[in-house]
């Protein structure tokens, strides 16, 4: 009996292949990115508009990771970006860029004479594909928990439910990417290799910092004696990335990642909008 994910191995103490093991987080993977594509271009349809359905705030970050692949750090947080979460959520978009660039895929903000970008046939199931390991390190926990298949299904299926509007909608792979990374440093961490947990923590962090507010879970059943680093470690990812593109422009990844520019008149505004500093094109 194998005690860590709570299934009968094979004989010899082995495991099934990995495609087997995942089979639901996988096939949500791809349904996801069928229909997403399908939604996006044909779904439009169904309301009388002929332009595809396309995410906003994917095209930003897009150009933001394609300036880091040429190193454009610069220009990392300046307009059209709109980048505002730390540099990793650009970094998970570089292999992207690495085949639309070569593949000669223009890559532009969707506009009034573009409609129809060729690039999103690529980059909808990328974005799917790399937010989908959310949905891979659920279900690692629930077979380490010894929930059975059935209830493995159910999860796959209500997480990629859930998965749709953050990516097939908004364009976020951002933000499932960071949970999925803090979900293996839980793993990590119930596998007693605090090192290899704070490292993937660190790296939830740099993608989307708002994984800080699990962090202290983490924290708190962390050995004393290892705790300094520990946070050294979960910190450095974050810290780096911040520093490189500080210095390559202060003054916009200054504004960008602590003023938050942004438009509350569509991202459901809240009393702390009051507090923020106002700016250019109507966001504040």
């Amino acid at each position: 009996m194998d005690t860590r994910s709570g299934e009968q191995g094979r004989p010899g103490g082995g495991h099934p292949p990995w495609p087997v093991r995942r089979l639901f987080p996988l096939l949500a993977t791809v349904i996801m990115a069928a229909a997403g594509i399908a939604g996006t271009i044909w779904g439009p349809r169904f309301y009388g508009k002929t332009a595809w359905a396309l995410p906003d705030d994917l095209w930003g970050t897009l150009i933001a990771a394609q300036r880091l692949a040429h190193l454009d750090l610069a220009g990392l947080y300046t307009w059209p970006t709109q980048l505002v979460s730390l540099p990793g959520a650009a970094i998970i978009l570089v292999p992207a860029i690495a085949v639309i660039g070569p593949a000669g895929l223009q890559l532009t903000v969707p506009h009034a004479h573009g409609p129809y970008p060729s690039v999103w046939l690529f980059a909808g199931p990328y974005q799917v594909a790399v937010s989908a390991v959310v949905l891979f390190a659920a279900d690692a926990i629930a077979e380490r928990l010894g929930a059975t298949k059935p209830k493995r299904f159910w999860l796959a299926a209500a997480g990629a439910t859930a998965l749709w509007s953050v990516t097939v909608r908004w364009g976020h792979p951002e933000d499932a990417v960071a949970i999925g990374l803090l979900l293996y440093a839980i793993l990590a961490l119930a596998d007693s290799k605090p090192a290899g947990s704070a490292w993937l923590a660190g790296a939830a962090m740099a993608v989307q910092p708002l994984v800080l507010l699990a962090f202290p879970l983490l924290v708190a059943v962390v050995e004393p004696r290892r705790l300094p680093g520990f946070l050294a470690r979960a910190a450095a990812p974050g810290a780096l990335l911040l520093a490189v593109a500080a210095a390559a422009n202060w003054t916009a990844t200054i504004h960008a990642v602590t003023s938050q520019p942004n438009f509350p008149a569509i991202d459901h505004p809240t009393p702390w909008v009051y507090l923020a500093p106002s700016a250019i094109r109507g966001a504040r």
